[in-house]
């Protein structure tokens, strides 16, 4: 993730940054070689100008630089960040949640789903935390395209099934014996599953 798509994302998650963050972009992207008209009037406002013109400048130089990915791809890219900067312990556990619950409600990906079903009052809250990130990033680096909230690994049918999630049980043979993507421990059996299938199948 460059610079730019983590200041917008920054500026998703709050609504608002101060101006001096954009500015600083300004600046750092003329050091860069990278100038546009826009670019170099951001660079030279003062940090007491109001956001709306540093905003509306700042806008413009995204224009200019033909920048185009949209709110939902920088987003994305920027959960990914989050989750590798948590995990390298740049970012506390307890941040990197609220950031993750941030994105999904601005968002609505499915993907991030699961950081909302962390208790807060868990008595390993943090380690916890930690197991969620590393689920998230196996779950991205395997492609996965299947809305896996609909489905359970059955020890019974020994596979993945459609799960019933109103009776808590497989839909195709009504064993509970079971574990759901509603779960820490499912999700990391129902990726372990799709992950040993998906290596067998190349």
């Amino acid at each position: 993730m460059n610079q730019t798509e983590e200041l917008i994302a920054k500026r998703l998650l709050l609504n608002s940054l101060h101006p001096s963050r954009y500015i600083r972009w300004a600046v750092d992207m003329l050091m860069k070689n990278i100038s546009t008209e826009s670019i170099q009037i951001l660079a030279g406002l003062g940090e007491n100008e109001e956001t709306k013109v540093v905003e509306k400048y700042f806008s413009q130089s995204l224009s200019e630089i033909n920048f185009t990915l949209d709110d939902c791809g920088i987003l994305n890219k920027y959960s990914l960040k989050i989750a590798h900067d948590v995990l390298s312990k740049k970012i506390k556990p307890k941040d990197g949640l609220k950031m993750m619950i941030d994105i999904y409600f601005t968002i609505e990906n499915e993907s991030l789903y699961c950081f909302l079903e962390i208790d807060e009052f868990h008595n390993h809250l943090d380690s916890t935390i930690i197991e969620e990130f590393r689920i998230f990033l196996r779950y991205k680096e395997l492609n996965i395209t299947a809305d896996l909230w609909n489905i359970c690994y059955c020890k019974n049918c020994k596979r993945l099934t459609q799960y019933n999630y109103l009776l808590n049980k497989c839909s195709e043979c009504n064993s509970k014996e079971i574990f759901s993507y509603h779960n820490q421990d499912g999700r990391k059996i129902i990726l372990n599953y799709i992950e040993s299938h998906h290596t067998s199948d190349e």
